[in-house]
């Protein structure tokens, strides 16, 4: 029961805000057709999404690239030729760029 419950609850809430932001496109969508511009909103729409994913994509790459590669070309300089963590672990450094990007990208969305 306890096991049933733990899956019901988080199921419930994730689908109350899918449903929420679902709701806000279908209504926005049908008051659009109304006035026979249901094309124009669909592609406003589809252009905040790809302006969002590209710029995301541009500073998620960026901030890899600050993570890794810079400190790498540096080290190379150097009389030093260990590695650092993030450049031994590539997927730590894709999780790292990810949580450092968030907060910037947080007033794009």
């Amino acid at each position: 029961m306890k096991l049933l419950l733990k899956i019901i609850i988080p199921l419930a809430i994730i689908a109350l805000i899918i449903s929420y932001f679902f709701t806000e496109f279908l209504l926005e969508f049908w008051w659009f057709s109304s006035l026979n511009l249901g094309s124009y909103f669909l592609l406003r729409e589809s252009y905040a999404i790809l302006v969002v994913l590209a710029s995301a994509v541009v500073l998620l790459v960026t901030v890899h690239l600050n993570l890794v590669y810079i400190p790498r070309k540096l080290i190379s300089y150097s009389d030093n030729d260990r590695e650092s963590f993030l450049q031994r672990y590539s997927k730590t450094a894709w999780f790292f760029s990810l949580i450092i990007s968030i907060p910037i990208l947080i007033p794009i969305a």
